[in-house]
């Protein structure tokens, strides 16, 4: 009977770990997502050196 609930515990052990490792990510899948999206354009990049050089006085 203790072998029965210690290998419970293992399952249960490792399916919460997987879900954690599914959170985390999940949570990493976004925050990259989200930071590709802020990043300016090739063509912004592009375009910032000649526009700096026009605002410069």
């Amino acid at each position: 009977m203790p072998a029965v609930a210690i290998l419970g515990g293992q399952n249960y052990a490792a399916r919460v770990k997987g879900e954690l490792t599914g959170f985390a990510a999940d949570s990493l899948a976004q925050a990259a997502s989200r930071t590709l999206a802020s990043l300016p354009t090739q063509a912004a990049l592009r375009r910032a050196p000649f526009a700096a050089r026009r605002r410069a006085p």
